[in-house]
């Protein structure tokens, strides 16, 4: 898996799970909308914050 596919699956679990903005059954613009380069800095800063809530999540602490 390269970065940029970790990063998308990343951003789609972060808006269906943590947001709950969108739903895996929605059409793909809906995700569209959120790839918009006027959210890319804001998105990039929430990613981080939920990348590393997993890893924690996941190493048990």
């Amino acid at each position: 898996m390269t970065l940029n596919q970790y990063a998308l699956i990343l951003l789609i679990e972060f808006l269906v799970y943590e947001k709950a903005v969108i739903k895996m059954t929605d059409q793909e613009e809906k995700l569209l909308f959120y790839l918009q380069p006027k959210f890319h800095s804001r998105m990039n800063e929430h990613l981080k914050i939920y990348h590393t809530k997993i890893q924690l999540e996941e190493s048990g602490i």
